[in-house]
Formats: C-alpha cells, sequence, structure tokens
C-alpha cells in the first residue's frame, strides 16, 4: 500500500520550490564573518596585547595615533589573527611580550 501512495500523494500534494539560496557579493569577507573577535584598545604607544604577544599598529589611511581607540581582533578558524579599526584592515609587527620589552628599554636609554 504504501509503495502505491507514496508516489501518488508526492505528485498530487506536494510543490517544487524555488531556490532561495543567493550569491555571496565578492565585498563579502567570510573569513572575518565565520572568525572569533575580540576587543582591545590600542595603548599610547599604538600597541595592542592579545595571547601574550604585543601587536604594533602601522599607519591607517591618515590615522597616525590609535591610542585610546578600540581595535577588534579577529581570529579565524585558521588562526590567523586580523585587526581593524572601524572595519578597515589594519597593518601591523608581531613581537613576543619579553622581546618587546626589550626593545622598549634600550630605546629608552
Amino acid at each position: 500500500m504504501i509503495e502505491e501512495f507514496l508516489p501518488w500523494y508526492n505528485e498530487n500534494y506536494t510543490k517544487k520550490v524555488r531556490n532561495v539560496y543567493r550569491e555571496l557579493s565578492r565585498e563579502v569577507d567570510i573569513e572575518k564573518i565565520f572568525s572569533i573577535k575580540y576587543l582591545r584598545k590600542a595603548k599610547k604607544d599604538n600597541t595592542i596585547s592579545f595571547e601574550d604577544k604585543i601587536y604594533q599598529l602601522f599607519p591607517l589611511n591618515g590615522i597616525r595615533d590609535f591610542s585610546g581607540r578600540w581595535i577588534e581582533v579577529c581570529e579565524t578558524l585558521e588562526g590567523e589573527i586580523k585587526l581593524f579599526y572601524k572595519d578597515k584592515e589594519v597593518l601591523y609587527k608581531t613581537y613576543v611580550k619579553d622581546e618587546f620589552n626589550r626593545l622598549k628599554k634600550y630605546r629608552d636609554t
């Protein structure tokens, strides 16, 4: 009975639906969407700390001083770190905390 009923039911009471998925535009950064996000406040020396590392921030579109501004740290699923300020990616250099402290002491003398 089921062998006869199911085909009959499917033919008479189901309908094809159109595909509702749409393609993403090229501007959408899928890595950023699926990343883990943290906020860090930049120090006076244009650095932020994250996971025992110091990130020295480079100027961005006329912004030379990030001190006191909130920087978004995005950790991608692959473990890559990206920094953003107002949705613009900020370039940076990474230091280990001890290395950065030694460099800072050397500069101060």
